[in-house]
Order: C-alpha cells, then structure tokens, then sequence
C-alpha cells in the first residue's frame, strides 16, 4: 500500500478527524491567548517600569533648581555643582536605574542638546558625558517629545524600547520637565531604567503557556478519543455488525438492549430506528412466506382437480377409426384452472 494510501486510510477515520480538529482549534486558540497574554504582560511590566521609572525622576528633580540651568553650564564654582552631581548619581546607584540624566534641548530645531548632569550606573559600562557635552537628538520620537514639553506644556514623557535593540536589554527612559520660577521649561530630566525582568518574564510565559497549552492539547485528544471510541465508534459498529448479522441471517432482527446502547440520543435513534426497520421486514417476510404457502397449496388442489375432470372427458380422437363418412372432435380449455362444463358422445 503506497503512503497516500496508508494516510488516506488514517484519515478516513472518525477519531482521527475528531482529534486534528481540536489540536487545529487549540492552536488557534492558544497562539490567540499567547498573543493577547504577551501583550498584556509586556503592557503591565512596562506600566511598573515607568512608574519606577517617573518616581525616580521626581526624586531627581528635587536637586535641581530650574531657575539655575546656565550657572550649571557656565559657573566656574563646581562646588555646588558636584554636591548635585553626588545626590543625583547616588540616586542612580541606589534606584538601579542604568541613567539619570538632566540636558537642555536646543529649541531652535530641538536637533541638539547638551548636557547638564550626567550620572550612570557602576554596572552600566557607559561613560557619563561631562557637564555641556553636546549631542545629536536620538531619533523622531525624542525631537517630538522635546518640542511637545517646551512648546505644549506637556510634563511627562515615556520612551520604551523593548524590540530591535542590537543586543542592548530592553529599558524605558522617562522624562519630565524641570521649570523655573515663573513655571517655564528649562530644561528636561530623564530617567532610563533597564527592563531586566521582561525578556525573562516573557520567556517564562510563553514556556508556561505552551506547555500548559500542549498538556491541555494531548489530555483533550486522550479524553476525546476514549470518549469517541466508547461512546460513538464502538456503538456504531455494533450496530453495524447487527445489520450485517441481519443481513446474513434475515430471521433474527437488531437485538440491543437500552443498558448497551450509547447515551448519545442520535445514535439511540438511529438503533430503533434500524431494530424497527428489520422487524418490519421479518414481518413482512413471514406474510409473503404465509401468501406464497396458501398460494401453493391451492394450485396444487387445482391441478388435482383439473387432472380428475380431464381424465372424466373423452380425450381419444378419432373417436371412431372405423367410420370414414364422419368424424369428431370435442376439446375443453377452462379459463382457469378447471371448467365447469363436460361432455360426452356415443354411438
């Protein structure tokens, strides 16, 4: 038998149908829950973070005076300045925060900034810029989120990068305004906080949920199949074989008892209904069988009675050889079985 047939075979069978089609549904349904799941938990952790992230922020900005931006940049006495400088990077050490930084944004273009203070973590491996260092704006996100704090009013901004980070761990940076006294942005504070925890928590789910997922897959297939096999497959071909006894033996009808029968109501069903059908074709069969005797038995009291009036009727002609100036002839032919007249003749 070549494998196109072998598996045409396999799948031809209930059960095996009945199984592919729940593990195609569970894996439409899991890789669903998968997706939805791992996206909630990317949003919830990445909710915690900021929030960590943002708490640390307003920490930091209680350091810095809005009012005293350019004395930091330009100032010749760094006393004060490295006293800021020292409570902001022991705020880092202490938050686990990978960076906290404070720049002033060039608001002609919001291209460019430079920075004001600069502190990183010990196990970080960057180098903190020094005080006016200047740099490029990173990218489209950071320039809109610049011009949308100094122009707009807005006061807390979020950066989250968790994907294409070219080895880099996934990390939020969170930014809030740092103003002066008559309430105008100076300069923005950011906090860049490591996400350590979502790659391996997302690992962690997606481990669980396909395991779970394929536990679930193979006691479903277990449970169907017994299921199908006990309750469907087996009471069908007890039928089916009763149908073929009946077949080979039309004297013997169904005989299952209810006990034996599958709870299901559509094979309950299909059984009376297939039990009553061969009942009636005994019955059927009993009837014709008694018709066909009764037949019978009166064609055979009609031949009798048809041989004794034939044998009554002259039957040998010609009736008188030795007369040549005439002769005779009689014959009866019943419209049924016998006839009701007779005849004679002498001489």
């Amino acid at each position: 038998m070549s494998l196109f047939k072998k598996m045409k075979a396999i799948w031809s069978k209930f059960t095996v149908r009945v199984i592919v089609g729940i593990i195609i549904l569970l894996l439409v349904t899991s890789t669903s829950i998968i997706m939805i799941g791992y996206n909630a938990f990317t949003d919830s952790l990445t909710d915690q973070y900021n929030d960590s992230a943002y708490r640390t922020a307003l920490t930091a900005d209680e350091y810095v005076d809005g009012d005293k931006i350019d004395y930091y940049l330009q100032s010749s006495n760094r006393i004060e300045y490295d006293i800021i400088w020292s409570d902001i990077n022991s705020l880092c050490q202490t938050q686990d925060v990978t960076l906290i930084y404070v720049i002033k944004v060039n608001t002609v273009d919001y291209n460019s900034y430079v920075s004001v203070f600069n502190t990183v973590n010990d196990d970080s491996g960057y180098t903190p810029w020094p005080v006016g260092y200047e740099r490029t704006t990173t990218n489209e996100e950071y320039r809109n989120i610049y011009k949308a704090m100094y122009e707009d009013g807005l006061e807390r901004g979020t950066v989250t990068r968790v994907d294409d980070l070219n080895g880099r761990m996934p990390h939020i940076t969170s930014l809030i305004t740092i103003k002066n006294s008559l309430g105008e942005t100076t300069s923005i504070l950011c906090v860049e906080r490591p996400m350590d925890e979502l790659q391996s928590g997302r690992d962690e789910y997606m481990k669980n949920v396909v395991l779970t997922s394929a536990v679930i897959a193979f006691l479903a297939c277990v449970i169907v199949a017994i299921y199908a096999e006990t309750q469907i497959l087996t009471q069908f071909k007890r039928i089916s074989d009763k149908a073929k006894t009946f077949a080979s033996d039309e004297s013997k009808a169904l005989n299952i008892s209810q006990n034996d029968m599958s709870s299901i109501k559509e094979i309950q069903e299909l059984g009376d209904s297939i039990r009553k059908m061969e009942y009636d074709t005994i019955s059927y069969m009993e009837k014709l069988s008694s018709v066909i005797t009764e037949r019978e038995h009166l064609n055979a009291e009609l031949t009798l009675a048809a041989n004794i009036q034939m044998s009554a009727l002259p039957s040998t002609f010609p009736a008188f050889p030795d007369r040549k100036d005439f002769d005779i002839f009689a014959s009866m032919k019943p419209a049924k079985n016998i006839g009701g007249d007779f005849y004679d003749f002498f001489l």
